[in-house]
């Protein structure tokens, strides 16, 4: 990862905000009007019950066990299985704009689609909505109290090129926190992308 200066641009310099409408649960997806295109569920793999087609149990962020089901064409299946879908249990996946589909079985979940894969389905192993949290969390105070993610010199001013939260003095220290930094940098990265989609979508409040 490269390691640049901060340039002005106040919408990328600054953490996550998961309180935001744009971030939603399942039961909150599924008041939003049709055509709405400007939210994500985030949810924890629970689960892997596989059958026919590929198809997960995730938890979001209220705590619901929810149905999630990849309906791909074969070819797309086996790329994608092997890459990017969460095999077992374990990790986050961040859906943008899910499509709420009640199955043959009775059960409503979550329907993931070819042309999904490649922009609105993100698989993140080794991560959790709570650790999430907490990294957003320290990452937003980083931000707002500037010192290196390695060493915590207060003279840190430069940002990760990917996600621009993080800070660090010197490539060195960088280099030496990507070990770290590289689970959450991607995270933050897509999220960060989804927020600016949405500035120019803004989503109804939603209680």
């Amino acid at each position: 990862p490269a390691c640049d200066a901060p340039k002005p641009r106040p919408r990328r310099v600054r953490g996550i905000d998961l309180e935001s409408s744009h971030f939603v649960s399942f039961a909150q997806a599924s008041l939003l009007p049709p055509g709405r295109d400007a939210f994500v569920v985030l949810a924890d793999v629970i689960q892997d019950v596989t059958g026919q087609t590929h198809q997960l149990y995730v938890r979001d962020t209220d705590g619901r066990d929810v149905l999630l089901k990849f309906h791909l064409a074969l070819e797309v299946n086996e790329r994608w299985v092997q890459d990017e879908i969460p095999v077992g249990g374990g990790g986050m996946v961040c859906i943008r704009n899910p499509r709420i589909h009640r199955f043959l079985d009775g059960q409503v979940g979550l329907r993931i689609e070819d042309h999904d894969m490649a922009t609105n389905f993100k698989y993140f192993a080794g991560c959790d909505i709570a650790s999430f949290k907490r990294i957003n969390e320290k990452l937003t105070q980083s931000l707002c109290e500037p010192k290196c993610e390695k060493c915590a010199n207060p003279e840190a001013r430069s940002l990760c090129s990917k996600c621009r939260c993080a800070r660090y003095c010197t490539r060195d220290c960088q280099q030496q926190h990507w070990r770290i930094h590289k689970y959450v940098c991607n995270i933050v990265k897509t999220l960060r992308e989804y927020e600016e989609l949405f500035g120019t979508n803004p989503n109804p409040n939603i209680s």
